[in-house]
């Protein structure tokens, strides 16, 4: 255990209850960014040999050192990929599904993107706002005719019933002191609904996951974080779920794993590599049908309710 200064402290509860549990070579990553044109030298002028990863004891956040959070130029290189912002994200189809049985209230969607979610919750709320920092994206929302802007949360005015944030609390400096604010600014029985990658799942069993990586993830995230968030701000967990693993996910992980077994080298090697690939590939579906309820998916997610009063202590 480590007890940290401030400027180590976890960044989810900002204890100093942590601990060293492996490090990460920073070049790997660089190369990896490089051939999106964005060079991390650019935003740490001095980058380390290799990043510390933590764990925190209370919370169970996985967090690194140094903190390398990602610049709005990583983002915006990252936003003209065709994909970065999904129009069809597992926890939007579970969100609305959630919000379609719930009265008419106001929803805040922090780090909104391009508004594929927003424009979608429209038709279970009675007004959807949304935060964006991302020029491109801000600009694009406001063509959908979106209520978006590029204020903090702290700025916003008056209670939300709903607060929304899919993958943003990964991406941060201080996820503790965010999510303090929404708080604040939640109604009375309303809802924070957060959905991040999920670190029980197949995703910490990648190698060469580079975004999962900082300088784009800052922290991992366990199903533990939302306990502590619970508890800290007085919250109930009104619902939990981790995305089941998709057949592309599965093959992708099933494909690392298969290459730390072919280790063999020479003709014989080869061939005995080749004929593992070709036994993955024919029993690959069987596989997955084994493993299914076992293994999860990218993501997680955790909805949090506010008491419709608060508890006298």
């Amino acid at each position: 255990m480590h007890k940290g200064e401030s400027s180590k402290d976890c960044p989810l509860c900002m204890g100093s209850h942590w601990a060293e549990i492996g490090q990460t070579a920073l070049a790997p990553i660089q190369k990896y960014w490089e051939q999106f044109n964005y060079k991390l030298a650019t935003d740490f002028p001095h980058v380390p040999e290799y990043l510390t990863e933590c764990r925190c004891s209370d919370c169970g956040l996985h967090f690194y050192q140094p903190s390398l959070i990602g610049s709005d130029h990583l983002y915006e290189r990252s936003s003209t990929w065709d994909l970065y912002y999904n129009e069809y994200k597992w926890e939007f189809t579970e969100v609305l599904d959630w919000l379609s049985k719930r009265p008419l209230g106001k929803l805040l969607e922090l780090g909104c993107g391009t508004g594929a979610f927003l424009v979608k919750a429209k038709r279970f709320c009675e007004s959807a706002e949304g935060i964006e920092f991302n020029k491109r994206a801000v600009a694009r929302c406001h063509e959908l005719n979106l209520s978006v802007t590029d204020a903090p949360i702290e700025n916003m005015a008056g209670t939300f019933d709903t607060i929304v944030a899919f993958q943003v609390f990964e991406h941060v400096a201080l996820p503790g002191e965010i999510i303090a604010q929404c708080v604040t600014h939640l109604a009375p029985g309303g809802e924070l609904i957060i959905a991040v990658p999920n670190h029980d799942g197949v995703l910490k069993g990648l190698n060469g996951n580079f975004l999962n990586l900082p300088p784009h993830h800052a922290t991992h995230w366990e199903k533990s974080c939302f306990t502590f968030i619970a508890e800290r701000h007085g919250l109930e967990i009104a619902h939990y779920k981790p995305e089941p693993i998709s057949l592309e996910l599965y093959q992708v992980y099933s494909q690392d794993q298969l290459r730390r077994l072919q280790t063999y080298t020479g003709l014989l090697g080869w061939a005995s590599n080749k004929l593992l690939s070709l036994l993955h590939r024919a029993m690959l579906p069987y596989f997955f049908d084994a493993v299914r309820n076992d293994l999860h998916g990218h993501t997680q997610l955790a909805i949090l309710r506010k008491p419709m009063h608060e508890v006298s202590l």
